[in-house]
């Protein structure tokens, strides 16, 4: 009877640490969850990151859903990759999918016709993630825009008081990163046109 007692006794042992261990399990699981559906890609970008596949990528299409995120309109991205192994996937995202990697808080999307970088998952290529460090058509545009609103800015600076020599000066320099990053065409000219001369 005794030793009946004491094997029962060490299985309900066994039974409450694998109970424990379970129930930790679940709480660490369900933390995880959380944790991606509030900061959406938080966990599988890395992942997808490091361990998928690169490809380039265009987008076919762009079309309003009849949903809403933050009082904004969700749009769906249509597009299209080719997988390492040749197959031709078309597949979508939406604009509440925050697939760009790195995670940014401001998000601008590829355009229709626009080509761009993603890694994905060889087993599921339908996981993907919008690369914006990967030199592409998207990545140019993106970089671009940020460069020329800063030309704009300092054209404006400029034209407010042109015998200001420090605006002069942002000016040119930023005209000159715009030249030297190919971003617009007629940069060189409106360098030139304030006394820049010949650049790069």
């Amino acid at each position: 009877v005794d030793i009946v007692l004491a094997v029962i006794l060490r299985g309900a042992e066994r039974f409450r640490w694998l109970a424990a261990a379970a129930l930790l399990a679940a709480l660490a699981i369900t933390a995880l969850a959380l944790i991606n559906i509030v900061s959406r890609h938080a966990l599988d970008g890395p992942l997808i990151n490091a361990y998928g596949k690169k490809a380039d990528a265009k987008v076919l299409s762009k079309q309003s859903t009849n949903s809403t995120f933050n009082e904004q309109p969700v749009e769906r991205y249509n597009i299209i990759f080719r997988t390492e192994a040749g197959q031709n996937v078309e597949t979508y995202f939406e604009t509440w999918d925050f697939n760009i990697y790195p995670p940014a808080n401001s998000v601008r999307y590829p355009t229709p016709g626009q080509n761009f970088r993603v890694a994905y998952l060889p087993v599921y290529p339908t996981a993907f993630l919008i690369l914006t460090d990967e030199k592409s058509e998207y990545q140019t545009a993106q970089r671009c825009a940020a460069i020329l609103a800063d030309v704009e800015q300092k054209r404006n600076k400029y034209q407010f008081d042109k015998n200001n020599p420090a605006y002069l000066s942002q000016y040119m320099t930023a005209l000159s990163e715009g030249i030297r990053q190919e971003c617009a065409p007629g940069l060189l000219e409106e360098l030139r046109s304030i006394g820049g001369g010949k650049t790069k």
